[in-house]
């Protein structure tokens, strides 16, 4: 039988800044520049209402991904990308799932073929979701 295949997990970490990468329940590191390829992008309901009724933050969005995270220069895959990137924003006492937006259009987003976090923010490519691409 085959081994199912450990996810990455990153968020960005409010505390100490930049990114948190996790895997086997363990941050890795932290990093302010990252690549990632065939990401999701989860939220726990059960923590989003806890932020909502507290006003605490915990930690419940993540991009997730099966590919191992990549602290390289992807800048040369993303000109192969057909779209233009879109940025993505999550604000929980506001939404409950990731939000993108792109000029004049947005919508909620579930997947992307490469997303790339840094100081900036996050920006991402080939996504999948609701609205307008």
């Amino acid at each position: 039988m085959a081994r199912p295949v450990a996810k990455w997990y990153v968020y960005r970490n409010l505390t100490k800044g930049g990114y948190s990468v996790k895997r086997f329940g363990k941050v890795l590191y932290v990093t302010d520049d990252i690549w990632l390829m065939g990401v999701d992008f989860q939220v726990s309901q059960a923590g989003n209402a806890r932020v909502r009724e507290s006003g605490h933050r915990n930690v419940h969005a993540y991009c997730t991904t099966s590919w191992c995270p990549g602290i390289w220069d992807a800048s040369a895959l993303a000109e192969f990308m057909p779209d233009t990137p879109a940025r993505v924003t999550y604000y929980p006492k506001l939404d409950t799932q990731f939000q993108w937006v792109r000029e004049f259009d947005s919508g909620s987003i579930y997947r992307a073929a490469l997303v790339h976090l840094s100081e900036k923010g996050c920006m991402a490519y080939g996504i999948t979701g609701t609205g307008t691409y």
